[in-house]
């Protein structure tokens, strides 16, 4: 694709994409094509979904779900859930967290109308652990959650890319046994078909092998 063609792309995105090596693909994919326009918008997933549907997004970053007809997607990339606990936490010494062992700690979780996947997902992840979570806190962004979590007010199941914010005062921990993985994934409609689409795509999946390897 010449670099001198113009365009725009709308792009929606959960936060954790954040540091799963998107801005790293939207500063290769602004390099190519200087003349095209990207507007980012943070959105959970289902809310994403229903802009591609009503085509006000062109490219949705999200949490696994089910795509439903005239709408593609692909796997970007998946990762573990690991625990984020604060630096002094009697855990903070373990090699690795059995999840029923957190049965009575504090959690800081997503609200379910902020990210219901994730939400439903962790909550999910303690049950089959054989406990309800006590939710004393629930956010917004992730630097929330890792803040509240180095400030000693609970601990947290967060994604594997959390790790690269480098918070102070907090330490990740990898849970015991098989457990649900975090994942990315890419989503657009299936027609019209979009080259810029397609270009960002390519982008976005070298950004994150390179991340990766």
């Amino acid at each position: 694709m010449a670099r001198g063609i113009r365009g725009h792309l709308r792009v929606g995105f959960v936060g954790s994409s954040l540091y799963r090596g998107v801005p790293q693909a939207l500063e290769a994919f602004q390099a190519q094509h200087p003349q095209v326009r990207v507007d980012m918008l943070e959105l959970n997933s289902a809310e994403q979904l229903q802009e591609l549907q009503q085509a006000r997004l062109d490219l949705g970053l999200v949490h696994s779900l089910q795509p439903p007809e005239g709408i593609r997607s692909l796997l970007l990339m998946e990762e573990p859930f690991m625990v984020c606990l604060p630096q002094a936490h009697p855990f903070a010494q373990h090699e690795s967290i059995d999840l029923a062992d957190l049965k009575d700690q504090r959690l800081i979780l997503f609200s379910a109308q902020v990210s219901p996947i994730y939400h439903q997902r962790i909550y999910q992840m303690c049950q089959t652990s054989g406990f309800a979570p006590e939710i004393r806190h629930e956010v917004r962004h992730w630097l929330s959650v890792l803040s509240l979590v180095s400030l000693g007010q609970g601990v947290a199941i967060v994604p594997a890319a959390l790790q690269r914010v480098e918070m102070p005062r907090v330490v990740f921990k990898p849970l015991q046994g098989e457990q649900p993985v975090s994942e990315l994934l890419a989503i657009w409609r299936s027609t019209p078909h979009s080259p810029l689409v397609d270009s960002l795509l390519q982008c976005l999946q070298a950004a994150i092998s390179r991340l990766v390897s």
